[in-house]
């Protein structure tokens, strides 16, 4: 057998800062990756007077005989797959060749025992296929080859067997406390299966903290804060000397830092997602974040305290660009007009009122100026949702950069129309530079507080997604501004804080976003238990299920898994021992699988649907009774609909096996008006993510009503294939979320009547 081509790229070589002395060359040794096409070598050159050359030139790259393989990257247990492999020759002459397709891996060795026995036509080629269907998860391997009279070639594919049991969990956590803890165990989704609850109890907040980490470390999706948080998890793991959490975490936040300037705007403030050029040509590019710009700031203030060198440039221009935004000073008293001393001749009181006149004109041109920048900005804040009348965006930049008394003097006037995410901040600012009014403005803060026993919580249910907020992220926040400035309030108020985390999990949560796991995690590196370690012991039951948990002095925390699963409603009840006096946390997780083949659409707070339409007689059709064939275009459409303005949302689908996304736009169809045919649906969701298993979509704002965002698809195998749900969620807070119901998708081949 020939041997396996494995090995793809779309960069063969590259090799940059040679330098050349007058006269020299120099030549290179190159290794090509396994692809069978055409390469495009490039090379150009700059010298010290600007001079710039660039040449290039073509390589082909081929065999006597090729095998080519088209097969699904991904594929469900019960899905059916029809794999094709083509054969071509080069040859003047007819070759007869014997033709095959392999599958190996993960337990499973099917071969094509008997092959195929083909004649090439010369320049010829043609085409064989076997019919897949894969029982068990794992990971498998298709070969094809063709063995011809002198010449061979044989290229291999993976396909991932993903399993359609989708793992999930529920976490309630919080403080043990004299008094018992009792939590009922949390309503699980109707097909939900296999829930088993464990209960994990903990000294100091290092349940919690695990976590949390592990929230951060798995999260799916990546815009700028989502990188930089993950960096901000990471780098604690580290000062933890905590590897095992996070086993790349070095890797992670070295991602972070060499990236940063990617997602920095021309101004110098920080963006969600990269610039996409044609989007910004059409007004809808992305905008410099005043509140992304301030976190970034932030966590780098953070990671420099760790010992991370943070990219020096990407943060002067942030500090610039927040820089130049600023609150209103105090109200000036409009100019007074002058009058010319008494007595002077007409010529001079000519001039006089010359001058006056031109001074006027110049205050109204200014006025007009400022006018003009303040509708400016005003209507770029209506297109992503955001009040053009606040002070918000101006306070958390001047928070941020300004320690002078007279800036946050401005921010003090201001302060009872600012937003709570924004008072936190504020309140940073105001007790770093020990300004008079940080007690004032903690005291306002508080309010927001209120005391439940020995617990401090936070009230109200308002959406602070526009500044990446959550009821949850700004508990932890106002905690981790009294960790900094412990002179604002005595360790009581922090304690009391602390112990208002176990109701933000109350119902169980499943997880926390990034901008709640970064916060809470420093939130929580502050934290020490005082006194001596003692020996600990938790009483846990549930209906007749009872277990002691006993923590010995070396011992950081011990666990429970509950033999039989809990009935939704169930009271989980915990105690510490009579006298105990231990600081210890707890976490209860129920973890389930929910089957994707099976799974109902669901909606809380805006809903999803999706649909497949073929392109036919050049225009999108439904399949109807028509079946949709090998070579056909696909066009996915996921449609949000949604009652109330939402930020920071992300639509992630799940692609049938036999579908290959693709962008038909600079694909090759004869006949086809691309510009009827290739609308990629809402400009609002700009930012696209073409993955081959699960394309993702993302909108930092997008205001009430619906919502179709399209993708395309080639169909490449026939066969039989599930379509699991597609969702919808918000990138900040739990409290919307939507899926489709799960779907199927049969595909007949290319010949088929």
């Amino acid at each position: 057998m020939a041997r396996v081509r494995t090995r793809f790229a779309d960069t063969a070589f590259w090799q940059g800062g040679i330098v050349l002395a007058p006269g020299e060359s120099r030549s290179f040794d190159v290794v090509l990756p396994d692809n069978l096409t055409r390469w495009r070598a490039v090379a150009w050159s700059a010298d010290a007077d600007d001079g710039f050359e660039q040449t290039d030139a073509a390589l082909e790259v081929g065999l006597p005989v090729e095998a080519r393989l088209q097969t699904p990257v991904r594929l469900y247990p019960g899905d059916k797959a029809r794999l094709a492999a083509h054969v071509r020759q080069a040859g003047d002459t007819a070759m007869p060749v014997q033709a095959r397709i392999d599958l190996q891996g993960d337990g499973m060795a099917q071969g094509d025992e008997a092959g195929h026995s083909l004649t090439l036509v010369p320049r010829g080629q043609a085409s064989i296929a076997r019919i897949f269907q894969p029982t068990m998860v794992g990971s498998v391997q298709a070969v094809a080859s063709v063995d011809g009279q002198a010449a061979r070639d044989a290229v291999a594919a993976p396909i991932q067997i993903a399993s359609p049991l989708v793992s999930a969990r529920r976490v309630q956590a919080g403080w043990l406390d004299q008094a018992n803890v009792a939590l009922q165990v949390p309503g699980l989704p109707a097909d939900a299966r296999d829930a088993r609850l464990a209960i994990e109890v903990s000294r100091g907040g290092a349940g919690l903290i695990e976590r949390w980490t592990r929230d951060l470390h798995a999260y799916p999706h990546r815009c700028w804060e989502q990188i930089l948080s993950r960096a901000v998890g990471a780098a604690l793991t580290i000062e933890r000397g905590d590897g095992d959490a996070w086993p790349d975490a070095a890797a992670t936040v070295k991602e972070a830092l060499d990236n940063a300037a990617v997602f920095q705007g021309e101004e110098g403030g920080m963006r969600y997602f990269a610039a996409e050029e044609d989007l910004d040509d059409l007004g809808f590019g992305a905008r410099d974040e005043v509140a992304l710009t301030a976190y970034t700031l932030q966590a780098f203030a953070w990671l420099r305290a760790w010992g991370h060198a943070v990219p020096v440039q990407v943060e002067r221009d942030a500090r610039d660009f927040l820089a130049a935004r600023r609150l209103p000073s105090e109200a000036v008293e409009p100019r007074r007009k002058r009058e010319p001393p008494a007595g002077v001749d007409a010529a001079t009181r000519a001039a006089f009122e010359a001058a006056e006149a031109a001074a006027a004109a110049a205050d109204a041109a200014v006025a007009a100026a400022d006018a003009a920048a303040a509708a400016g900005e005003a209507a770029a804040s209506r297109s992503q949702g955001d009040a053009p009348d606040g002070h918000d965006d101006a306070a958390i930049a001047v928070a941020a950069v300004q320690t002078d008394k007279a800036s946050l003097d401005s921010l003090w006037r201001v302060w009872e129309g600012l937003a709570l995410p924004v008072r936190i901040n504020g309140l940073r600012a105001l007790a770093g530079a020990r300004h008079p009014a940080a007690p004032d403005a903690l005291a306002s803060v508080l309010t927001r507080f209120p005391v439940r026993g020995l617990a401090r919580r936070i009230d109200g249910d308002e959406d602070w997604t526009r500044w990446m907020g959550s009821r949850m992220r700004e508990q932890c926040a106002l905690i981790g501004v009294l960790d900094e400035h412990p002179e604002l309030a005595g360790r009581q108020v922090r304690d009391a804080l602390l112990r208002g985390l176990v109701d933000l999990y109350a119902g169980g949560a499943p997880s926390v976003d990034t901008q709640t796991g970064a916060y809470c995690l420093m939130a929580m590196h502050g934290v020490a238990a005082s006194g001596p370690v003692q020996p600990a012991t938790v009483q846990a039951a549930i209906g007749t299920q009872q277990a002691t948990l006993s923590l010995a002095v070396t011992q950081p925390r011990a666990r429970w898994s509950v033999p039989q699963a809990p009935t939704a409603g169930a009271t989980l009840t915990l105690s510490q021992a009579p006298d105990q006096h231990a600081w210890l946390g707890y976490v209860a997780e129920i973890g389930y699988q929910e089957d994707a083949s099976r799974a109902r659409e669901s909606a809380v707070g805006m809903s999803l649907s999706r649909r497949y339409e073929v392109l036919r007689a050049g225009r999108w059709q439904a399949p109807g009774k028509q079946p949709v064939k090998e070579g056909d275009w696909i066009r996915v459409t996921l449609a949000m609909q949604t009652a109330s303005p939402r930020h920071f949302v992300a639509l992630t689908d799940d692609v049938p096996g036999g579908l290959r996304p693709t962008d038909l736009a600079l694909s090759a169809v004869a006949g086809l008006d691309l510009q009827q045919v290739s609308s990629t649906g809402s400009l609002m969701f700009r930012t696209r993510r073409l993955d081959p298993r699960s394309p993702k979509f993302y909108a930092e704002y997008l205001p009430a009503g619906r919502h179709e965002v399209h993708y395309f698809a080639r169909v490449a195998n026939a066969g039989d294939y599930l379509a699991a749900p597609a969702t919808a969620e918000l990138m900040y807070g739990n409290t919307s979320h939507a899926r489709t119901a799960a779907d199927h998708l049969h595909i007949v081949p290319s010949h088929s009547p």
